[in-house]
């Protein structure tokens, strides 16, 4: 059975919005995350029971892909710069900690839906200039698994949430309370780590379609982030299996199960969309022409030959011309690069985010009429009280409106300028503007 008919998908969609960052959890976030859940559910539905995919079309029919990536952007900056501050305030002891859970697992459901959805060739290329944020969260996603040890560990924390969730739908007071915002972090970590997992299908279905990329984006992929070494990394690390810390029992982190057998021959299918990304890297003539490759690049990449034995090659076929590729690589210098875009366009989404809360931050922190209030008020003459704007070029400190006052005031002032003459200056006296008047 359907979860939403089609007509049902359509209004769901029409009905996307891009929410502020304020606006998390509050009643209209709450129905919009029941859109996505439901949109997402069908998405997945229809592809496995191969049936007709609506959704995607009216996704792209009606525009909302760049609300779907606000959406996941906004939830990403949420968990990153508000989330922290929830978990390390003392005084913070929810009664109920499943409405910051459902926050945190907004941002796996928005990627699960576009990760259904970015199989499609035709909403790669709607994505347009957006799928630079895309790619760019894809990026920060993948980097922080390749590179943080502990992010595998928190892969093994997925095997106990699935069966001990730690959220509590009761009320909980003192040390309770905090005890399950520790869980909730733990939960955190370990989606954090299955939203990588997401990423490199997201990244490897957007990689395949790099014929619907714009330029600025293959571009960005392949020279600014450089995923064919990110993708690279990848096969070296294989985050996809793991092996218990203690037990040894092999884990497949996409099942979240003990498979030996899995472990010892298969290539799953997290494995194959990487390899599929690579192929078509390196061996597509215009994403040839596009990344420039070096020789540290070069000697990475070769690497990737030890990887390619005939267990590999049996199952995925269509890397037979990668290896020959990477054999042919062995043999030549790298091409001189020659580089075209003049201009480069940038992601726009989350610095929108960013730059409006930030430009909010600076408001408040230098308010204008807060500050005009504690600025002194202007000099005025020392001879007959109007606004001065010349002062005494020997001690600096008594201010005149014109020569006539300063004349004037010379006798009562110079007691107190000679005074502060008395201390060395820094600089020699190269000459005073102020005339001394000589007493009859």
């Amino acid at each position: 059975e359907a979860v939403l008919l089609a007509s049902e998908a359509e209004g769901f969609v029409q009905s996307l919005q891009s929410l502020e960052l304020t606006r998390i959890g509050d009643p209209q976030w709450q129905r919009q995350h029941q859109y996505i859940e439901k949109l997402n559910m069908q998405a997945v539905l229809s592809v496995a029971k191969q049936q007709d995919e609506f959704v995607p079309e009216f996704v792209v029919n009606h525009g909302k892909l760049e609300t779907l990536m606000h959406d996941l952007l906004v939830t990403e900056v949420w968990k990153e710069k508000i989330f922290p501050l929830m978990i390390s305030n003392s005084d913070f002891k929810p009664q109920v900690t499943f409405p910051i859970y459902l926050v945190l697992y907004h941002e796996a459901t928005v990627l699960n839906l576009l990760e259904t959805l970015s199989f499609h060739s035709d909403v790669v290329e709607s994505l347009g200039e957006v799928a630079l944020d895309l790619i760019d969260y894809c990026h920060r996603k993948l980097v922080k698994l390749t590179q943080s040890g502990s992010m595998l560990e928190d892969g093994l924390l997925s095997v106990r949430s699935k069966t001990n969730s730690g959220l509590s739908g009761e009320n909980e007071t003192g040390d309770s309370a905090r005890s399950s915002l520790s869980e909730l972090e733990q939960q955190r970590r370990s989606l954090e780590f299955e939203l990588a997992l997401k990423c490199v299908t997201v990244s490897s279905n957007l990689l395949t379609n790099s014929k619907s990329l714009s330029l600025s984006a293959l571009t960005r992929a392949l020279n600014v982030h450089d995923y064919p070494l990110l993708f690279a990394s990848l096969i070296e690390l294989r985050p996809w299996k793991l092996r218990h810390p203690s037990t040894g029992s092999a884990i497949s982190t996409l099942t979240m199960t003990v498979d030996q057998a899995e472990f010892n021959s298969g290539i799953v299918k997290l494995e194959g969309c990487v390899w599929l990304a690579l192929y078509e890297m390196l061996t597509n003539s215009e994403c040839q022409r596009k990344y420039e490759m070096t020789n540290y690049r070069k000697n990475f990449l070769l690497k990737l030959r030890s990887h390619l034995h005939e267990t590999v090659l049996d199952q995925l076929s269509f890397l037979v011309p990668l290896r020959q590729g990477l054999e042919h690589m062995a043999l030549l210098e790298p091409a001189p690069y020659k580089k075209e875009l003049l201009l480069e366009q940038l992601p726009e989404v989350r610095a929108a985010i960013l730059d409006k809360y930030q430009a909010a931050l600076w408001s408040d922190t230098y308010n204008l009429d807060v500050l005009e209030a504690m600025l002194a008020e202007p000099p005025k003459c020392a001879a007959c009280g109007a606004p001065a704007v010349k002062r005494c070029s020997r001690c600096q400190n008594e201010w005149y409106c014109r020569r006539e006052c300063q004349v004037g005031h010379w006798t009562k002032h110079k007691p107190a300028c000679d005074l502060m003459l008395v201390v060395p200056q820094n600089k020699p006296n190269t000459g005073a503007i102020v005339e001394e008047v000589k007493s009859d």
